[in-house]
């Protein structure tokens, strides 16, 4: 996990992430999908996304190996974060579920690329101004 900019894992709001995730599969896997789940400093649930939402079908054969760049967008507010990553079938993990690596990597965002904001994330915002 590496900032676009800063090239580490402390970023600035608005800063692109990378997240690059290996998986080598020990048996074959026909509906295999891999999710990302960023969570804030309290343990909320900030934002997750998984390949079965992007419908990016996996399918692995044993053996077989696969990379994932998953590309992310940080609108944060300043602060700490971790990332839990799972491998599981179907569009969530209760079903089946992989493999779960729980507060995997630790991000820290520090400071603000774009106009200042109130809350826990930066919403794409427009605003038109008319004389009346």
């Amino acid at each position: 996990l590496t900032g676009d900019k800063s090239g580490t894992t402390t970023v600035t709001s608005g800063e692109w992430l990378t997240l690059v995730i290996h998986i080598t599969a020990e048996q074959a896997l026909t509906d295999l999908t891999c999710g990302v789940l960023l969570r804030d400093r309290f343990g909320q649930d900030i934002y997750g996304v998984n390949t079965h939402h992007l419908q990016a079908a996996l399918r692995l054969q044993a053996g077989e190996r696969a990379r994932l760049d998953f590309r992310i967008r940080a609108e944060l507010a300043s602060g700490p974060y971790t990332l839990t990553v799972a491998l599981h079938s179907a569009d969530n993990h209760l079903d089946q579920c992989y493999h779960w690596c729980y507060n995997l990597l630790h991000l820290e965002v520090a400071g603000v690329s774009d106009h200042a904001f109130a809350g826990v994330c930066r919403l794409p915002t427009a605003l038109e101004v008319n004389s009346t």
